[in-house]
């Protein structure tokens, strides 16, 4: 696995392992549970895993062009490391309700599968070409895209922690 997805798997298993499943489902008022956020994540996963498959069946590059303000927001994270808070998933990645039990099984198959394509996405157009889009940030190559899901999966795992702190 690549060295940034298999940090993403490290920092996931850190942060839920210990977790049961009425730990997984607890959540402050108005915020998402520990198993909806990795629903969440499964979904931001998956949906990468489905562009870069299209991607490849189609043989070319679904990139677009980026906007100034798109290319300054992929610096922030990619480059940066920085993910901002406050802004809403985009409605393909909110969950919608997995059960807990499965949340962890999927995220690691999601992210799995995550890995293969974009090796192979890799071998296909290199790791310095833009592959395909983000809703918000635009363009991303490989290496962004698997930088992207380690800051993601990061800012994730620190609102666990919260959740697990504050947690009766």
């Amino acid at each position: 696995m690549h060295p940034d997805l298999r940090r993403a798997l490290d920092d996931i298993e850190a942060s839920t392992s210990a977790l049961d499943e009425n730990q997984m489902c607890w959540h402050r008022p108005g915020k998402w549970s520990a198993a909806e956020i990795l629903e969440h994540l499964t979904k931001a996963f998956t949906g990468t895993t489905y562009v870069m498959t299209r991607a490849l069946d189609q043989g070319q590059s679904k990139a677009r062009p980026d906007t100034f303000s798109q290319r300054f927001g992929a610096f922030v994270v990619v480059t940066l490391g920085y993910f901002p808070t406050g802004r809403a998933a985009p409605e393909p990645t909110r969950p919608s309700g997995a059960a807990p039990a499965d949340a962890g099984r999927a995220i690691r198959e999601a992210l799995v599968e995550l890995d293969q394509v974009c090796a192979r996405s890799a071998d296909r157009f290199g790791e310095r070409v833009k592959v395909s889009n983000h809703p918000i940030l635009g363009a991303f190559t490989v290496r962004q895209w698997r930088r992207f899901h380690r800051i993601h999966t990061r800012h994730h795992m620190k609102q666990i922690a919260r959740l697990r702190e504050q947690m009766p």
